[in-house]
């Protein structure tokens, strides 16, 4: 005989209580993001620790590490999770969107774009996972592959194309240098390299508090307090025990530093790398990014009151910045970079309102790249911004090689049509293409025709442009690493000043502070560590 819940009062009451109690419950894991195993367990009154009751399956997610010990809410790891679906506590609690370690490294796997090593998947989940991708290495969609010694792991339909890119990547193959992440470059030997470029000890002395107010990130009044508590700063910066160290005096070292030095300390840094081999010239990458301008927007000293874009004098205070677009609108200025992509490092740079078009600095990014010899550089890369035919052709003539851009599909129905199908090609066959003969062995000759193209005509040629970029898009997204490094390492995305010739003086610091990074490694014999300026002490 069964009894319905209509006919047992005491039974729906009871049920609708325990039911509220878990949406309560709920509620304080959502607003607390972690909560214990135990307590959650002890607040359901469960004694099977190993059953989650259906109504929070979905909605709570295990940790990775402190054997599952911890509970998150899967709201609130979505909200704070990095790009990769990681959330770490700051006790080093673990949690990832997929839940389970296992599901979680066959996702790196598959995301990753130069595959995922035992090392890597270690310092991923902050735990040990051999036993996990040992199964799945039994897995008939994931292989390995041993390079250099190590286990790669590679998801099979993309194994080509994250193999590549592993063994291009000139960052991978740094860090994959045994026994050498652990080296630490000191200040004084940082210091030392200047002062082989810079014997001036006046010179040197405003360099080096210019480079410790960006390494640091310290405003003056607190460089002047860490100088007083930690004298080495002091003997770094080239100040006598009995010299005045105040914060207006530092900022006067600053102030009186001639933007014409960091220029030429700019350029005699990479012509000093590149005949260390540590810059190379022959692979190029140009791109450009925002920098917010430290303003109140609305107020009226903040307009600019010249008509002529970049225009700005000495004592100027935000003449410079300009309203303009990146990403999203934005009000400040904007860093033009030229980088060698097999070093990642800056070999030209120009500083603009933010207004101004990527496309206009093409040829002016080229002719300073003094340092470099054009005529051994096989291939300068940009992205759709520096889609301009005639300013591509006249860096053709200047170069080795040639300029590939990709195609800003703007112009035309058609080449945004082709640059779809394109894209979907190397997403679909992207694993077995090398070439553009294999590239265009999936684009069917009546596809094209479809778009009113005749044979050898310039629209045919657009789909080998697009094809080339596609096959060299691995190099050039090195470009985005120089600002990922800059804008994590220093204060290069928000510089808190208001003078415009401080603004440029705080970039030319932070790009002459990446090369003397590398410089001082490269003296020590630290190549592992050319590109890390976190490891600068």
């Amino acid at each position: 005989m069964y009894i319905s819940l209509t006919q047992c009062p005491c039974m729906l009451l009871h049920t609708s209580r325990i039911s509220l109690e878990y949406k309560r419950l709920l509620r304080k894991i959502n607003s607390h993001g972690i909560y214990s195993r135990k307590a959650f367990f002890n607040a359901i009154e469960s004694k099977n620790r190993n059953y989650i009751p259906i109504c929070f399956q979905g909605k709570i997610i295990p940790s990775l590490t402190h054997n599952k010990a911890h509970f998150i809410s899967v709201k609130f790891l979505k909200a704070r999770c990095d790009r990769n679906g990681f959330y770490r506590s700051r006790s080093g609690i673990t949690f990832h969107r997929k839940g389970d370690i296992l599901s979680t490294l066959k996702y790196l796997i598959r995301i990753r774009p130069t595959g995922l090593t035992a090392k890597e998947a270690n310092d991923f989940c902050n735990r040990d996972c051999y036993r996990s991708l040992s199964q799945i290495e039994a897995l008939e969609l994931y292989t390995c592959e041993t390079i250099d010694g190590q286990k790669v792991f590679f998801y099979k339909p993309k194994k080509k194309r994250q193999l590549k890119n592993r063994l291009v990547d000139s960052s991978i193959k740094a860090s994959s240098e045994p026994d050498s992440s652990d080296c630490e470059i000191l200040l004084e030997d940082v210091s030392d390299s200047l002062k082989e470029i810079i014997q001036d000890p006046m010179s040197h002395r405003q360099m080096m508090i210019g480079f410790l107010k960006v390494h640091l990130g310290s405003p003056w009044r607190q460089l002047s307090r860490q100088m007083k508590h930690f004298p080495r700063y002091q003997t770094i910066a080239g100040i006598k025990e009995q010299e005045d160290r105040h914060y207006t005096t530092l900022n006067n070292y600053f102030l009186t530093l001639p933007i014409t030095d960091l220029e030429d300390l700019f350029k005699q840094l990479v012509s000093h790398l590149r005949c260390k081999n540590v810059i190379f010239g022959k692979y190029l990458a140009m791109d450009a990014t925002h920098m917010f301008a430290w303003a109140n927007k609305s107020n009226m000293m903040y307009k600019n009151p010249f008509q002529e874009p970049n225009s700005y004098t000495e004592k100027s205070v935000l003449h410079l910045a300009q309203h303009g677009y990146h990403l999203d609108k934005f009000y400040g200025y904007k860093c033009h970079l030229l980088i060698d992509c097999e070093s990642e490092l800056p070999v030209a740079v120009i500083i603009t309102s933010g207004e101004v078009s990527d496309m206009t600095q093409i040829i002016p990014l080229m002719e300073n790249a003094t340092s470099l010899d054009l005529e051994e550089v096989h291939r300068v890369l940009g992205d759709a911004g520096y889609d301009n035919p005639a300013d591509i052709e006249v860096v053709n003539g200047m170069i080795k090689g040639k300029m590939i851009a990709d195609t800003n599909p703007r112009r035309s129905k058609f080449l945004k049509t082709m640059k779809i199908m394109v894209k979907g090609v190397f997403k679909k066959f992207g694993h077995c293409i090398n070439n553009i003969d294999d590239a265009l062995k999936y684009i069917p000759q009546k596809l094209i025709t479809d778009f009113g193209v005749k044979i050898c005509s310039k629209r045919e040629s657009a789909v080998v442009r697009m094809v080339q970029y596609r096959l060299t898009k691995g190099l050039r997204v090195s470009v985005e690493r120089v600002f990922s490094r800059l804008k994590g390492c220093l204060p290069f995305e928000r510089p808190k000043l208001q003078k415009d010739v401080s603004v440029v003086k705080n970039i030319y610091l932070c790009l002459n502070w990446m090369l003397l990074v590398a410089m001082t490694a490269k003296r020590l014999g630290q190549d592992q560590d050319i590109r890390k300026m976190a490891s600068v002490i």
